[in-house]
């Protein structure tokens, strides 16, 4: 039997280039749809997991890297709108290509062992011990490219700030849900972020 019990342990950063095209559908409503190249890293740690009969494996720490060819359509609502900047409201879903995938894992495998010990007034006792041993890290990729659909739901609050009359800076605080896994190693994890673009026109 294996369970794992994962949490993320590290905050990390992201650059990489993009390209979006926006579709006006109403007089506040748009369409908006690109293509984001990243460099993706997750990392997972539980040292000291609370301990389960059932769980006599588990994932102490994880490290995956990948390429990633983000895919986000999105429906964009006009909240405000002025000469110097403006503020909309984004929803949507997002698929990706990944590739160039490589992951470190290191699990720990736990037994109950069990002794008889046979005391001097001549009664017998059984004592259990939980007994933990580290395995060797278990490492790996897969080089192909894997497609997967609609991995992401997400929202976010898009600000765009006019620099000269072809670029702006955008600033996005979004949040995305995984509703399928994101490489190939099924990887699901909620991310809270914030986007910092140059926009140019």
């Amino acid at each position: 039997m294996r369970a794992n019990y994962t949490r993320p342990s590290e905050n990390r950063l992201t650059l990489g280039p993009a390209v979006f095209a926006t579709f006006p559908i109403a007089s506040k409503l748009s369409l908006r749809g690109g293509l984001a190249l990243l460099r993706e890293h997750a990392y997972v740690s539980n040292p000291d997991p609370e301990f389960k009969k059932d769980a006599v494996r588990w994932l102490t720490t994880g490290d995956y890297r990948w390429w990633d060819l983000d895919i986000p359509v999105d429906i964009q609502v006009a909240l405000h709108n002025s000469p110097k900047f403006s503020l909309s409201g984004l929803f949507g879903v997002s698929s990706s290509l990944n590739w160039g995938e490589h992951f470190k894992e290191l699990y720990r495998k736990d037994k109950i062992v069990t002794n008889t010990l046979a005391l001097s007034n001549g009664e017998v006792r059984e004592v259990q011990e939980l007994v933990s041993k580290q395995e060797r890290p278990l490492t790996g990729g897969n080089s192909g490219v894997v497609f997967a659909p609609a991995s992401y739901l997400s929202a976010s609050i898009l600000l765009e700030k006019k620099v000269t009359t072809r670029s702006s800076l955008l600033i996005e605080p979004q949040l995305r849900y995984p509703i399928g896994g994101v490489t190939s190693r099924n990887l699901r994890f909620t991310s809270i972020g914030l986007q910092i673009r140059i926009l140019y026109k």
